[in-house]
Formats: C-alpha cells, sequence, structure tokens
C-alpha cells in the first residue's frame, strides 16, 4: 500500500470519528436537556442540577415526616396526561425559555407507633394554590402515603421553590411553608435515607432533653 492511500485511509478514520463524536455528543445533549438537567456556573464553580426538587418537614406532632418531591420533565407525569411540552422532539430552540411540566407529590411517612389521620386541603409549589381535595387519609405506622400529583408549568433555570402545605389534624387547621431545593445531579438517591435518620435523631433528642426537663420539674428545691 502506497503512502498516499495509507493517509487517505487515516484521514478518512479520523474523519468517521469525528462524525461518530459529534453524534454522540448530540445525543448526550439531546437526553440531557430533555431530562431537565442544568448546568449553573458562579463564584462556587460549576454546578450540575438534576430535575428534582425536595425538602423534608416534621408535622402532626411530629408523627409524620412531610417529603415534598418536585420533578421536572416527563417521568413522574400522571398516565394519559396530555403533556404540553412536546417530548421526543425537544431542542434548545424548540424551548428556549426552559419550561417543562414540573410535578408535585408529597410523600407522608408516620414514624410513629399508631394510625394517624390527616385531612389534606391544599398544596402551593410551582404556579400557585391547588387543591388536594381534602382527602381524608389514615396512614399505619412504619408506612406511608403519597399525595395525588399536581401537575404545573415550571422553569428549568429555578434551583428551590417555595411551597405551602394545608391540613387538619385532629381538627385543627395548619399551614405548612418551606422551601423546596433542587438536588445536585451527584446527590440523586443519595440523601433521602440520611435527611429521613437525621429527622428521627433530632426528635429523639428533643424528647430526650424534654423528659429531662421534666424531671428536674419535679425535683425538690437544693438546700
Amino acid at each position: 500500500m502506497t503512502k498516499k492511500k495509507v493517509l487517505i485511509f487515516v484521514l478518512l478514520a479520523i474523519f468517521i470519528n469525528s462524525i461518530m463524536g459529534i453524534l454522540f455528543i448530540a445525543v448526550l445533549f439531546r437526553s440531557d436537556y430533555s431530562r431537565a438537567h442544568m448546568v449553573k456556573t458562579d463564584s462556587k464553580g460549576t454546578q450540575c442540577y438534576s430535575e428534582y426538587f425536595s425538602d423534608m418537614q416534621v408535622i402532626a406532632d411530629n408523627k409524620i415526616i412531610a417529603h415534598l418531591m418536585i420533578t421536572l420533565g416527563k417521568e413522574r407525569l400522571p398516565p394519559r396526561y396530555n403533556a404540553l411540552v412536546p417530548w421526543g422532539k425537544l431542542t434548545p430552540q424548540d424551548n428556549k425559555d426552559g419550561l417543562y411540566e414540573a410535578v408535585s407529590e408529597v410523600y407522608f411517612t408516620n414514624i410513629s407507633n399508631e394510625p394517624i389521620s390527616i385531612t389534606l386541603k391544599t398544596i402551593g409549589t410551582v404556579g400557585g394554590i391547588q387543591s388536594l381535595g381534602n382527602e381524608i387519609v389514615t396512614i399505619q405506622p412504619k408506612k406511608h402515603y403519597k399525595s395525588k400529583p399536581v401537575v404545573e408549568l415550571g422553569s428549568n433555570y429555578a434551583t428551590e421553590y417555595s411551597f405551602t402545605l394545608q391540613y387538619t389534624y385532629n381538627s385543627k387547621d395548619y399551614q405548612l411553608s418551606s422551601i423546596a431545593t433542587r438536588t445536585l445531579l451527584k446527590d440523586v438517591g443519595n440523601n433521602t435515607v440520611e435527611k429521613i435518620q437525621d429527622i428521627k435523631m433530632n426528635l429523639a433528642k428533643q424528647q430526650s432533653k424534654a423528659e429531662k426537663k421534666a424531671g428536674d420539674d419535679v425535683l425538690p428545691p437544693q438546700i
């Protein structure tokens, strides 16, 4: 084989390899884009955010953990939901304003040793206050219940959403207000169990302090 033919084969291989690389990058970018990932660079460096927002709070006399999850994209859309975003045909030009369906759901976990009943009234997350239908739910010990999904349009450029939850417990109305922060891609799946364990440990410490204080209060005065 002549040097000229060898050079032609080398150039052809480089060309084909370049085309495959470009296609791979395009597919990868399209996949991340359709999954509502976001890369943000600031003074702290470059961070890649997932499509998930979350927050955990304790309600109902410290007997229930309310875990709010907001998911951007099609992953958590209800069956037969008529999507507003044309999934499968997305390009950065199609969706340059960064709007995606945002599905809000709350997981209620009973960490007590008795059944707990609550009435779910409203939830306010991405696009305003939405009714939860005054649904009465009874959650058995060590079990959880997931609220019905609420679908709105959210922004892929957001890193947090404020939210409210109105509910009734023991015939009294309550409103929980907090902020759901966006989970970094590297932390997906790593922090939920840890957060629940931290909450349980903090509750145990609070109970221990309260019991100690109650014991101190009944002691006779020191002479």
